[in-house]
């Protein structure tokens, strides 16, 4: 299921502006099937958090300045041992076009 308008409105209930934070993902086991998460847990280093840290507000100024023009980010870490067996972030903006 690729990330778009479309696949956003189909998560987020088709309702512009959804104040509510909402979860998705994808297991080992059910790769082909996007799940909505009841919660998330994120075992990392400082230094990785730190990058999370930076990422999230970057996604959040480059929505608050492109507003629904700004679609997704995906996280890329700065650490060496990331490849691409390591789990993948992305944000997705639930007022993007």
């Amino acid at each position: 299921m690729a990330w778009d308008a479309q696949t956003a409105r189909a998560l987020y209930g088709g309702v512009k502006g959804t104040p509510i934070m909402k979860l998705y993902g994808y297991s080992h086991k059910t790769k082909g099937d996007l799940l909505e998460l009841y919660e998330a847990t994120i075992s990392a280093s400082p230094q990785q958090l730190r990058e999370l840290a930076k990422f999230f507000e970057a996604c959040a100024s480059g929505i608050e300045q492109c507003g629904e023009n700004w679609n997704h980010s995906h996280f890329l870490s700065e650490d060496e041992r990331v490849d691409k067996n390591s789990p993948s972030l992305v944000v997705f903006n639930a007022d993007a076009e």
